[in-house]
């Protein structure tokens, strides 16, 4: 019985390893050991199943065969070492020739700041700015993806970001971004989620002075339930924005994502005829965009948020999409524009309420910095935009700037 006893313990424990390389084999990721020579340098595990599935892009040469990946892999291994990093900063790698490089995997990684204990990475090797990965580097990720959740790696119900969403960069570049956004789990608004995970995290190491199982458990329960109530609520989320979508709006010819969080928010007029209706502001919105795309060119209606005389805001390029509305300050700024002249006509308070509350939930969304600067139209560029009488108005705003010569362009 005794040898029988050992041979037990044995087999247990030769299955448990085996498991846990087959989690990475199984999803048909490259080891670490195979591509890079040496085991990972990292030990603290994350959380499984992980619920956030962070996309990048590493702004490094591509690579299409399996010789030029590997040392792709091992040369960007080697710079964040040389930087500082006890390792591999992504969780996992993906190549041009549709193979997926174990990075920290299922460790803890170093990829998006205050985000790496809660999340899993997937960068694709390569600058995605203005072209797309592979169909066999893209049909990888998906896989990937899939697989992780059937082997309870990752959750069912995870969500997919990009992150640019999370961090102030432009990873994973415009080009992908716009695709991922069109895969099953993207979340658009994480902002819910990250006020909630910070709340849920203070408390948690609270509460770890304590031997209070079933106050924990508790606590755990709520967050999730709140969770819940924030991806349910969707019109708190969206700030009270009329979505393009419910506008009828075109999709735009091409996108370009803000920093964030953005620190200026610029306020004009269109210089069209107002509107006070519901129909009549879905209308001339949608003539905007028309007179944008067809006549100037654009990619997009060129404002970030319009509002009519009825109070509501409406959705143009929105929080975290590159504008047309100011030159010189279009990749640092949100324009928000009133619709009607104000040089003689006087913005209807509705108006001058909903544009208050759409910036105080930016700020609250983290879409703008909380220190943000709020100008004219005409402080920055040749114009009479945002009219005489609606300039006279927001000069007496929170956060206007009087002198704004000390603004920067960003192109």
């Amino acid at each position: 019985m005794a040898i029988v006893r050992v041979f037990t313990v044995i087999f247990l424990v030769i299955a448990t390893v085996s498991q846990s390389r087959m989690a990475v084999a199984d999803c048909d990721a490259v080891p670490i050991e195979k591509w890079g020579g040496s085991p990972l340098n990292r030990s603290k595990d994350l959380e499984k199943p992980v619920r956030i599935a962070v996309i990048q892009h590493t702004v490094t040469p591509e690579c299409t065969a399996d010789a030029e990946c590997e040392e792709a892999v091992r040369k960007i291994r080697e710079m964040q070492t040389k930087h500082g990093f006890d390792d591999i900063a992504q969780s996992f790698v993906i190549g041009g020739n549709g193979k997926v490089y174990e990075g920290a995997g299922w460790k803890v990684g170093a990829h998006t700041l205050r985000w790496n204990d809660k999340s899993v990475s997937i960068s694709f090797i390569g600058d995605f700015r203005d072209k797309l990965p592979t169909p066999q580097a893209l049909k990888a990720a998906q896989d990937f993806l899939a697989c992780s959740v059937n082997n309870k790696n990752l959750d069912e119900k995870y969500h997919l970001v990009g992150h640019l969403q999370l961090s102030a960069t432009l990873s994973p570049g415009a080009t992908l971004q716009s695709h991922i956004e069109t895969w099953p789990h993207w979340l658009s608004d994480i902002s819910g989620i990250d006020r909630l995970l910070t709340l849920y995290l203070r408390w948690s190491v609270y509460f770890t002075k304590f031997d209070w199982c079933e106050l924990k458990c508790i606590m755990i329960l709520v967050f999730f339930i709140a969770l819940g109530l924030v991806q349910w609520s969707r019109v708190e989320a969206e700030c009270d924005v009329v979505s393009k979508k419910k506008w009828d709006g075109l999709n735009p010819i091409h996108v370009e994502y803000l920093p964030r969080p953005v620190d200026l928010v610029i306020i004009q007029h269109s210089v069209t005829a107002g509107c006070s209706t519901d129909a009549a502001c879905e209308e001339l919105v949608r003539n905007i965009q028309d007179y944008h795309m067809d006549q100037l060119k654009f990619w997009d209606i060129g404002m970030s948020f319009m509002v009519g005389g009825n109070g509501k805001v409406y959705e143009g390029s929105g929080w975290l999409r590159v504008g047309a509305h100011t030159y010189g300050y279009n990749r640092r700024s949100i324009g928000i524009s009133f619709l009607g002249n104000y040089n003689n006509d006087e913005p209807k308070p509705e108006q001058l309420e909903a544009v208050k509350n759409l910036i105080k939930c930016g700020v609250e969304k983290g879409h703008l910095s909380p220190d943000y600067h709020l100008v004219g139209h005409k402080q920055l560029i040749s114009t009479e935009s945002p009219g005489r009488k609606l300039y006279r108005e927001i000069r007496t705003w929170p956060h206007f700037l009087e002198d704004a010569s000390s603004i920067t362009t960003g192109s």
